[in-house]
């Protein structure tokens, strides 16, 4: 597994979305993880997720859109709620 290098302004952006404990995904307009904080990045490993720990360029819109079993009802009403952030009718 290998982090992004980054220095100046955006190291101090990561720094801070580090600091956050709630798990943290950036996403960009079509639902690819652009970045993510080391909380997310922890229960990734932790949970053996089968996405990258790091997640970038992982659709997640995708993610939720296919999840099956217990979490599927769940997966949908997250995915939904952020479409409708991206589309500007919730904030």
């Amino acid at each position: 597994m290998t982090e992004k290098s980054t220095s100046g302004p955006e190291q101090f952006s990561q720094t801070i979305l580090d600091s956050l404990s709630a798990h943290v995904a950036i996403l960009d307009e079509a639902g690819f993880i652009l970045e993510t904080n080391a909380a997310w990045k922890s229960f990734a490993r932790q949970n053996r997720l089968r996405i990258r720990p790091e997640s970038h360029d992982v659709n997640y819109l995708e993610i939720c859109d296919n999840a099956g079993g217990r979490t599927a009802g769940e997966s949908s009403f997250v995915a939904e709620g952020i479409r409708e952030v991206i589309g500007g009718r919730s904030e």
